[in-house]
């Protein structure tokens, strides 16, 4: 058993200009964005599942940077919570994310992210990261989390929707 409590962070917090409406509520196979990825973290086991840029849900948190982007949000929600702890990090916006796809990084000993795709991913955090963080891509360095390689089969999974033309192309 993993030594480190497990929390299930969803980020459900933006803004969705380029959508129109709030991704979180649109439905998708009969379950709205934000059911499937609650759903997909309970499917995996885990039972601590936060909501972040959402304080009017049960599971909710609201952003403390809104308008920062995921890094500063995932930066100040890991400096206000008990370190160490292992987080999953998944975005509202991936519809056909999956278990499978998941467990690769889960498996992974020290968590891990997919070449270029910097959600969803695992990351052991022993401490929270301080400094300023504004991208991804340096609160994955300063998390240490590694790369794990992506093949082309599973590229169909890992695509968020941004705009209605992406859920048309489903």
């Amino acid at each position: 058993m993993d030594p480190m409590p497990t929390t299930g962070l969803i980020m459900a917090g933006g803004r969705s200009r380029r959508m129109g409406r709030d991704k979180a509520l649109i439905e998708y196979e009969g379950r709205t964005l934000l059911a499937r990825a609650e759903g997909l973290l309970a499917s995996l086991g885990i039972a601590d599942i936060r909501l972040l840029g959402r304080p009017d849900h049960p599971r909710g948190e609201a952003d403390s940077t809104p308008d920062q982007g995921p890094a500063a949000a995932l930066q100040m929600w890991l400096a206000a919570n008990n370190c160490p702890r292992r987080i999953i990090v998944l975005p509202v916006d991936m519809p056909h994310l999956d278990a499978s796809t998941l467990s690769m990084l889960l498996g992974a000993p020290n968590g891990g992210y997919f070449d270029d795709q910097y959600l969803p991913f695992v990351a052991n955090v022993q401490a929270p990261p301080t400094g300023e963080i504004v991208r991804m891509r340096q609160l994955l360095a300063a998390l240490a989390v590694p790369v794990v390689p992506v093949s082309p089969d599973l590229l169909p999974r890992l695509r968020n929707w941004n705009r209605p033309e992406d859920i048309a192309a489903t």
